[in-house]
C-alpha cells in the first residue's frame, strides 16, 4: 500500500521533461567561441574585421556587437517546402546599452530578406518574414524592454502565411501587438545561405549595441505556452535549455 501512494504521488508531482534539442538548428551560447552547440555544424564566424570579443553574461558569456558581429554562412535550408512556410522560432538573449538606434538581432538573406527581427528608432520592436516582395509583419512598443539588463526574447512563426500566425514574447510577456501585411504574401520562397546575428543582411548596418548569448533556431516546431514558460524560467535561474 506505501509503495502504491510513493508511486502515485511521484507521478502527481513529476516535473514534466522539456526536451528542446528537437528541431534546433542552431545553438550558439556565446561562451568564448562561435561553435553550434546543436551538432549541426552551423559555426558562426567574425562579420567583419573587427574580431568578436566576449564579455560576462547571463548564464557563461556573451557575444560582444559592434564593431564586430557574427555570420552563420552555412545557413543553408529552407524554411518553405511545396508552396507552403515551416514553423520556426528562434530563442535569444540580450542586453543593449541604448534603444535610440536600430539594431538587429538576427536576419537571415537569400534573395530578398527571408525574415529578421528588430528593434526600430521609433522605439518599437518588429518581426518580418518575406516572400521577396511581400512581407508580413507584426510591431509592438518596447516598454518591457530595458537597457543594461537581460532580456529574453522569442520570435516565432506558424508557417500559416498570415501576420497573425507571428509572435513575440519579451520575457515571457505577450505584449500588444500590431499586425501588417504587405501586399499579397504567398510564402518564403528563398533559402537563406547565411543568417548576421547582431546586424542587418547587410552586414554593416543597424548593429546591435550590447551583447547577444543563448542563440536558438528551431525549424518545424511551435512552442507551447509550457515551453515559453521554462524557457523564461530557465533564463531567470541562468540555466540553459540543452
Amino acid at each position: 500500500m506505501i509503495n502504491r501512494f510513493l508511486k502515485r504521488r511521484d507521478i502527481l508531482f513529476r516535473v514534466p521533461a522539456f526536451d528542446f534539442s528537437t528541431g534546433l538548428q542552431i545553438y550558439l551560447n556565446g561562451d568564448d567561441n562561435l561553435l553550434d552547440q546543436s551538432g549541426n555544424g552551423r559555426n558562426g564566424t567574425q562579420g567583419n574585421a573587427s574580431p568578436v570579443t566576449y564579455e560576462a553574461g547571463n548564464i557563461n558569456n556573451a557575444i560582444k556587437i559592434n564593431p564586430a558581429f557574427v555570420n552563420v554562412e552555412n545557413w543553408n535550408f529552407a524554411v518553405s517546402a511545396n508552396g507552403v512556410d515551416i514553423p520556426f522560432a528562434v530563442s535569444i538573449q540580450v542586453n543593449v546599452t541604448t534603444l535610440s538606434t536600430t539594431q538587429m538581432f538576427f536576419g537571415a538573406m537569400a534573395g530578398g530578406h527571408e525574415y529578421h527581427g528588430f528593434v526600430h528608432t521609433d522605439g518599437v520592436l518588429y518581426f518580418r518574414v518575406f516572400d521577396v516582395e511581400n512581407y508580413l509583419e507584426i510591431a509592438t512598443p518596447i516598454a518591457s524592454m530595458s537597457i543594461n539588463q537581460n532580456v529574453g526574447l522569442i520570435f516565432s512563426y506558424d508557417g500559416s502565411g498570415l501576420a497573425s500566425g507571428l509572435n513575440i514574447k519579451v520575457n515571457n510577456i505577450q505584449p500588444v501587438i500590431t499586425e501588417t501585411t504587405s501586399g499579397t504574401f504567398n510564402y518564403i520562397s528563398d533559402k537563406a545561405t547565411r543568417i548576421n546575428i547582431g546586424a542587418y543582411h547587410q552586414a554593416e548596418q543597424y548593429k546591435l549595441q550590447g551583447t547577444i548569448e543563448e542563440f536558438y533556431f528551431w525549424l518545424d516546431r511551435t512552442m507551447t505556452s509550457e515551453e515559453l514558460t521554462e524557457i523564461n524560467a530557465r533564463r531567470l535561474a541562468a540555466q540553459t535549455l540543452i
